[in-house]
């Protein structure tokens, strides 16, 4: 049993890192995946490793968060780890 499935999942530094390792991980236990960073072309290798959504922006940025949020909501409906 996928212990994510159908959850929506918003990794913040998504491109490298912590963050890549958490949207795969996440991904394999079944969420959905939004890899937000600030290096688009990273995020979206990752995203599309994890077929998930590659958001552009900085996690310092009111407007880029705020952006990240509307584009998971516009894609999968909901937010539910974040």
């Amino acid at each position: 049993m996928l212990r994510l499935a159908d959850r929506v999942a918003v990794i913040t530094g998504a491109g490298s890192g912590i963050g890549r390792a958490t949207a795969e991980r996440f991904a394999q236990e079944g969420a959905r995946v939004v890899c937000f960073d600030t290096d688009g072309e990273a995020a979206g290798a990752v995203a599309a490793d994890v077929n998930g959504l590659a958001v552009v922006g900085n996690v310092t940025d009111p407007e880029d968060v705020d952006r990240v949020f509307r584009e998971a909501y516009a894609t999968f409906g909901s937010v539910d780890i974040a």
